[in-house]
């Protein structure tokens, strides 16, 4: 191929005076380098949504609120620029668009040099050629593809010229521009090749980069970056068939790569290999610069190859060199027409409107919203608005990753969503998680723009985040694991909601073939206070249900208006879908089924106040305290005396306890007793709280014949079924022998 090429140059000697020669050398690679900063500053500062990210870090670096770990980002060097042409009062959208341009004509440059450095000048020209131009030059406007892609095809021609040196520098460049997988597995690669031209393992560029990569990967590990893209091929087929709706004129670029890989052989197997290995990885703008800017080169050696082989066997009878010119440029034509066209219509559809709308939501943010105020949406909103973002463009995915999206926003809820007019916002919107957190504010709209309206939700927090989430274990029917739970309050009053969430997760798909029964029950006779055996609207729909996904039921529960003081049942079983039979469930690895699971007690407290009753502060066991007590001090024979007491535990009990009350003569007789769990057995005590108050209420009745006099009234506590009583201490702290109470004296008549 050597030969075909001096062949060529030969017939442009001949063809063409020296001075003309060196025109042409000069003016044509300038003329293409200068072609994408021209694109750029026609095209405008209407920038892809991912180019604000590195825009928020470098305004934040330069007013001072973030230090030099402000760089601790994906594009620490691009992010450092930015930050100093900012200071510079220069507006930020716009140095990038200038930068961002200027890095696809250094690319433009590269490539071409890269070319000159193997000797294929037609393919480097063509390729050239064909990146001044291609449309990837906006797509990637704003951001530091550019620089990457130029920095890559300079350690290219670097290699080719065994200029080591020059290579490593440009790989450390590269790193420090833009970090991730993708970048790393590219300097690792260059590394090889320049073992392969070396015969030697080469241990400095080695130890230069293991240095670079170390020093930034733990930087971004401590502030937490994620260094992988996303998995690649559905992007890359979303991709391949957004350029092909634009022209299928793109499809003409395959017989060239696939010719220009095996022309230029081991060059082009090396470059295959490269773009093979940014597809193995991930997808993202730099692996998708690296392919699109390998095939426009392999495309030039395909047509190098072709022009050569037309003009040695002399098909179109003209000299070489016109031969190889007029094939090349016939080869271009369709190439070229198909990236015209894609430059067309994405100069037609740029977000003119759409940025417009933004710069309203944005300009209400500013005014309406707290300067800390969380925002989901798009990282334009969120850098015109100054405001934190959790950037999400609203584009394709599946219903698996709007059930993903709803678990990350039901983690951590933003303060605002601003959503616009595509398929998965509509997805997310109507899930019940959302229409349950978020209130519509208002929206801005256009005529002009396709995503509208943008519209403001806003945040309120629901009864549903309230209580403290706890974990669970138990195995339901369909490969379904109950995994966690939450109730909110956990004190109520009669005739209030107890809101109720179950977290449950599957390992298959399912059907909905079962339903849960929530109820409160109380412990001492079973009656039920409240009912739900159907959700309130269930979080997501079950045709989103992937494996290990976490699925939010939610129930509320109202109790009745003469539900009694006491400490309840909250239990849930698992019901079929007609709710006329119980479905068995496994607590963890037990294969001894239950029918029911009890997450806690739902407490109805008393209400009163104790300055009305009888003081006592008498303390009972480790954790009880009588707090006072109300009863009549005189009453007639075959009476009934009622025996009102206040409790309060000042530490979580772990045993139910029995109450005892007893009316005693002078000479220690029982005359008439009520023994029984407080509150009638509704309120046990290992259901008392730190801090309630619990109403206890004794019915003594005495005899007809009860002699009138003087009795003593004693209270105490006692273990069941082991009798012991609790020990007393008086106000003195002082224990009583007895393990007794000693309340007042009681007058019969």
């Amino acid at each position: 191929m050597e030969r075909h090429t001096e062949l060529l140059d030969r017939a442009c000697r001949r063809t063409y005076p020296p001075h003309l020669r060196s025109y042409l050398a000069i003016v044509l690679p300038a003329t293409f380098t200068i072609i994408p900063l021209v694109i750029g500053i026609a095209w405008g500062a209407y920038l892809d949504d991912g180019a604000y990210l590195s825009f928020r870090h470098a305004r934040d670096l330069s007013l001072g609120r973030e230090t030099l770990r402000g760089l601790a980002t994906r594009t620490p060097l691009y992010v450092l620029v930015l930050s100093l042409l900012s200071e510079k009062n220069i507006p930020l959208p716009d140095a990038g668009l200038i930068l961002s341009a200027a890095g696809w004509s250094v690319t433009v440059a590269a490539i071409y040099s890269a070319g000159r450095a193997i000797h294929r000048r037609v393919a480097a020209v063509v390729s050239m050629a064909l990146l001044s131009f291609n449309p990837i030059i906006v797509q990637f406007l704003g951001t530091e593809t550019s620089w990457v892609t130029a920095s890559i095809w300079l350690a290219i021609a670097a290699t080719r010229k065994k200029r080591w040196g020059i290579q490593t520098g440009l790989l450390v460049l590269m790193l420090c521009i833009h970090f991730d997988l993708n970048t790393i597995a590219m300097a690792l690669f260059m590394l090889i090749l320049q073992g392969v031209h070396r015969r030697t393992f080469p241990i400095l560029p080695g130890l230069i980069l293991a240095a670079t990569i170390i020093g930034l990967g733990t930087f971004a590990f401590q502030a937490e970056i994620s260094l992988y893209p996303e998995l690649g091929l559905a992007e890359w087929q979303r991709e391949v068939r957004s350029l092909t709706s634009e022209s299928e004129f793109y499809w003409l670029f395959l017989p060239f790569v696939g010719l220009g890989m095996l022309a230029a052989q081991p060059v082009g197997l090396w470059l295959g290999a490269m773009g093979g290995l940014g597809l193995i990885l991930t997808i993202s703008p730099t692996s998708i610069a690296i392919i699109v800017t390998l095939a426009l080169f392999l495309t030039g050696l395909g047509i190098e190859q072709i022009a050569e082989w037309s003009a040695q066997h002399n098909l179109l009878r003209l000299d070489r060199l016109k031969s190889a010119a007029s094939l090349a440029i016939i080869g271009m034509l369709p190439l070229t027409v198909a990236q015209a066209t894609s430059m067309y219509q994405r100069y037609q559809l740029r977000p003119v409107a759409q940025q417009r709308v933004e710069q309203q939501a944005a300009a209400w943010l500013c005014t309406n919203s707290r300067p800390t105020a969380a925002v989901f949406g798009s990282d334009r909103i969120g850098y015109l608005a100054d405001r934190p973002t959790r950037q999400w463009d609203g584009g394709a995915g599946t219903p698996q990753d709007s059930m993903t999206m709803v678990e990350n926003l039901a983690t951590d809820p933003p303060d605002y969503c601003i959503s616009l007019n595509s398929i998965p916002w509509d997805r997310l919107i109507r899930t019940s998680w959302f229409q349950d957190h978020y209130e519509r504010l208002l929206e801005f709209s256009s005529a002009y723009d396709s995503t509208s309206p943008h519209v403001i939700w806003k945040y309120h927090s629901s009864p549903f985040d309230q209580g403290e989430y706890r974990a669970l274990d138990v195995r339901l029917p369909d490969e379904v694991r109950w995994v966690g739970y939450r109730y909110w309050p956990d004190h109520i009053e009669p005739g209030k909601a107890v809101h109720v969430t179950l977290f449950l997760q599957t390992t298959q798909s399912i059907g909905d073939s079962v339903q849960a029964a929530v109820y409160i029950t109380s412990p001492h006779d079973g009656a039920t206070w409240a009912h739900r055996e159907t959700v309130s609207r269930r979080s997501v729909l079950k045709d989103w249900w992937e494996t290990r996904q976490i699925i939010v039921d939610q129930f509320v529960l109202t109790t009745t208006a003469d539900i009694p003081i006491g400490a309840y049942h909250l239990n849930v079983s698992i019901m079929t879908p007609a709710l006329t039979q119980i479905v068995p469930m496994y607590r963890g690895d037990d294969t001894s089924p239950v029918d029911r699971v009890t997450l806690g007690n739902v407490i109805v407290p008393w209400q009163g106040s104790l300055n009305t009753v009888k003081q006592a502060n008498v303390r009972l066991g480790n954790g009880i305290l009588l707090r006072g007590f109300d009863v009549v001090d005189s009453l007639p024979a075959g009476d009934e005396l009622k025996v009102t007491l206040y409790w309060e535990a000042w530490q979580p009990l772990a045993e139910d306890y029995v109450v005892f009350v007893h009316l005693m003569d002078e000479s220690g007789r029982l005359i008439a007793s009520h023994d029984g769990p407080p509150a009638s057995g509704r309120y046990a005590t290992s259901a008392w709280l730190p801090g309630d108050i619990v109403q206890d209420t004794h019915i003594l009745t005495l005899e007809p014949d009860t002699p009138g006099g003087l009795y003593q009234l004693k209270v105490g506590m006692y273990t069941w079924p082991g009798l012991e009583r609790l020990p007393v201490w008086n106000e003195l702290q002082e224990e009583q022998p007895e393990r007794v109470i000693y309340l007042q004296s009681i007058v019969v008549q």
